[in-house]
């Protein structure tokens, strides 16, 4: 569709070999870039360059990368886990999709990408939903539940 990007890929995993073959293959060394592992600036420096971070992760936690996106005004996309409803606001934020069909996800994706004025928005909620993800606010949370479980 002749959409121009470039695609990082970061961190080190079981399939790096096999995507380093893949990018050869399909001469897409100008498009596709294996970082590695990453230190916190470079890890900054990519997020403040990005426009989207996709994370597939068939099974993730609370995961903290989109809430570093968010920090830095990069809207996710993120798999369908038990936590991506609640990361991404429930769409406030960023987008839910199914990582099981790659072909629906791309088609997914180029449909979004382009939806400027949403993009804005999940931007700016992205960037509101992370202020609140402080230390102190956790604190206070863990605290309020300690101390009504021991109320009873």
């Amino acid at each position: 569709r002749n959409i121009d990007f470039i695609f990082y890929l970061v961190g080190d995993g079981p399939f790096k070999k096999q995507y380093e073959m893949f990018i050869k293959e399909h001469a897409l060394t100008n498009k596709i870039h294996l970082t590695g592992k990453l230190k916190t600036t470079e890890l900054r420096n990519l997020y403040r360059q990005s426009d989207f971070l996709i994370q597939a992760s068939l099974l993730e936690g609370y995961g903290k990368v989109p809430v570093e996106g968010y920090f830095h005004g990069v809207v996710p996309f993120l798999n369908s886990t038990p936590m991506a409803k609640e990361i991404l606001g429930d769409g406030k934020c960023g987008y839910e999709f199914e990582a099981k069909d790659p072909i629906k996800f791309a088609e997914f994706l180029l449909e979004k990408i382009q939806e400027h004025k949403l993009l804005a928005e999940k931007i700016i909620a992205g960037r509101n939903y992370c202020k609140v993800l402080t230390l102190e606010k956790w604190s206070s949370e863990m605290l309020e539940i300690v101390e009504k479980y021991y109320e009873n």
